[in-house]
């Protein structure tokens, strides 16, 4: 009886560290579910238009400073996943030379522009 109680008990607590090292492993991934599904596409719509206009605001107090809108493009391309938050900052601030969000889809999808030979 004791023996069995010890198998369950290694078992439970197997499966208690695999869970554990899984969450810990893909935690990055499980923050991001969740925030997907906490929050609708209006909720993440208003967050963005708030934190722009904060952004606006504290550059207002540094008129050397310019940073320019986001384009429609840009804003898609980032909602859709195409461009990561750190490509969008390279790409505002010019310090990358692969700046075009399609560039990033063409590359990921595996999509190629043909050309017929005449």
């Amino acid at each position: 009886m004791k023996s069995a109680r010890k198998n369950v008990i290694v078992v439970l607590l197997a499966l208690f560290l695999a869970v554990v090292a899984f969450v810990i492993w893909q935690n990055d991934t499980l923050r991001a579910v969740l925030r997907v599904t906490q929050n609708s596409k209006e909720e993440l719509e208003q967050r963005l238009e708030e934190n722009r206009e904060h952004i606006q605001a504290e550059l207002r107090g540094h008129p050397e400073l310019s940073v320019r809108d986001l384009t429609e493009e840009e804003k898609e391309a980032l909602r859709e996943g195409f461009l990561s938050e750190e490509q969008l900052v390279e790409r505002l601030t010019m310090t990358s030379k692969t700046a075009d969000p399609y560039d990033i889809w063409r590359k990921r999808s595996g999509w190629r522009a043909t050309v017929t030979p005449r």
